[in-house]
């Protein structure tokens, strides 16, 4: 069992069937919603109630980003405790074999038409953007937390 960072997957069924927590999971490490409005009823509404409606989002989605890294905290440590869970980092030489087959398989998908190959060379020039921000700041940030 692969750890996707979902406390709401963590259930006692799960827990009493599963010898082993994997991670980092790569295909849900981290946390996002979306809200849907309809073009032209966003487009109906004047900016001010645009505004509100950006505002309530950012304010739920923080709110929701803090209580999920709070449960899944609680869940880790949960399992930690009772002792029936092996807790095991992936190998790196399986990440590196996923990150291989991944990147040969994001390609493809923005090999394809121009809009594809657009969004696929955004993707790769933020990719290595944030890789590189996120070693200096949230990644040495919880690495010296470590330090104590």
């Amino acid at each position: 069992m692969a750890a996707n960072g979902s406390a709401r997957g963590l259930t006692w069924q799960w827990v009493c069937t599963s010898a082993y927590y994997y991670y980092p999971g790569w295909h849900e490490p981290g946390f996002s919603q979306t809200l849907g409005i309809d073009k032209r009823v966003w487009e109906s509404f004047d900016a001010s109630d645009q505004r509100f409606f950006e505002a309530v989002a950012a304010c739920e989605y923080a709110r929701s980003l803090g209580e999920y890294s709070a449960n899944n905290a609680l869940w880790l440590r949960k399992l930690r405790d009772e002792g029936t869970v092996k807790i095991l980092k992936f190998d790196d030489s399986i990440l590196k074999g996923f990150l291989a087959v991944s990147k040969d398989v994001v390609a493809e998908a923005g090999s394809g038409d121009e809009l594809s190959r657009k969004i696929y060379a955004s993707y790769q020039q933020f990719r290595a953007l944030i890789i590189d921000w996120n070693g200096v700041a949230e990644g040495a940030y919880q690495n010296s937390r470590r330090l104590a």
